[in-house]
């Protein structure tokens, strides 16, 4: 019995042991991965910069969106987004000239808050860059805090989309509406907030 007890400690202490160096392995790992990719951002950016300063204002401003659109992928890939249906709403021939104007109002304000809001979010993103997989030099009270702030800049693009919809159903009538594709349902859509609560 004793013997078996020894070997069932012998067992356990090597299964921690190896659970140690494993951890450590991958930990190392996940810092390289993490530094790799830090360093590919930032030549990236440094790239941008440098053309950005050789252009015009509206050049340097469409590649600055251009280039966040790029490098922040999940912030721009927003499920509840209609600036695209606004842009077909208006391609539309059959509009008369009192919708083509309050359609036009109404997609200049949420554009341009869209936008707004989604650049905040990726300039918060790239100030907070880093590799999840290596938890052992995460402060999680920073962490908590960042999740916060794009939890609430992406509720709050979202609750303006959901706005601009609405706009959409009273501005446009039901065969135009599935012209355009018909418009995202936010009961439909994930919560896309919660992403950013890891």
């Amino acid at each position: 019995q004793e013997m078996e007890n020894a070997a069932e400690v012998s067992s356990a202490v090597d299964a921690i042991e190896i659970g140690e160096r494993y951890q450590r392995l991958m930990g190392a790992a996940a810092e390289r991965l993490g530094s790799i990719r830090g360093e590919l951002a930032a030549a990236n950016e440094s790239a941008v910069t440098a053309m950005a300063a050789t252009m015009s204002p509206e050049g340097r401003q469409l590649l600055e969106a251009f280039w966040r659109e790029s490098a922040f992928p999940a912030v721009y890939l927003d499920p509840l987004s209609v600036v695209n249906h606004f842009e077909r709403a208006l391609a539309l021939e059959d509009l008369s000239s009192d919708v083509r104007r309050d359609l036009e109002s109404v997609f200049a304000g949420y554009r341009g808050e869209w936008e707004r809001l989604s650049a905040e979010m990726a300039e918060a993103l790239r100030g907070r860059r880093m590799d999840m997989m290596n938890w052992q030099e995460v402060d999680w009270v920073e962490m908590q805090a960042f999740g916060q702030r794009m939890s609430a800049l992406a509720t709050e693009r979202a609750d303006g989309s959901i706005r601009a919809a609405n706009q959409l159903r009273v501005l446009l009538d039901e065969g135009q509406l599935a012209r355009i594709g018909g418009l995202p349902d936010p009961e439909d859509a994930p919560a896309e907030w919660m992403q950013w609560m890891y």
